[in-house]
């Protein structure tokens, strides 16, 4: 059995099962009412169908809490205007060189360009000048 046979298996019948399933559908006969126990958890699949669509609907869940992490962590980066916030590893240990200092940067920030930096140290040499004298 290849991994795209099941889906070719149930793809005529999704919206239907995905309605059993969902209880927009009510079952009509036992084969639906037994499906929809199976949906439930009340019971085992025993049909090809249901094993196909418990399948698909495990891996359909999979892909939805994928898409909404990453959705999260889109919505984290908006909010924090794009900086990257530090993560800490598990691994180390406390009390430890490799443990994270309390005044340390948190906040990526961007340099600048050479010319602000020249500025900048030009500014702060000439007042460092102008107090001493």
């Amino acid at each position: 059995m290849t991994s795209t046979e099941p889906q070719s298996l149930i793809a005529p019948y999704m919206k239907a099962l995905q309605e059993l399933d969902r209880g927009v559908r009510a079952p009509r006969t036992a084969a639906q009412m037994h499906f929809v126990e199976v949906c439930r958890g009340a019971a085992r699949p025993i049909t090809a169908y249901e094993r196909a669509y418990m399948g698909w609907r495990a891996k359909e869940q999979r892909r939805l809490k994928l898409e909404l992490k990453a959705q999260a962590r889109q919505k984290e980066l908006r909010t924090s205007g794009g900086n990257q916030v530090a993560v800490t590893r598990s691994s180390l240990l406390p009390g430890r060189w490799s443990d994270p200092k309390p005044y340390a940067r948190f906040i990526a920030e961007p340099l600048g360009t050479r010319e602000d930096f020249k500025s900048d140290s030009a500014a702060n040499f000439a007042n460092s000048r102008r107090n001493k004298l």
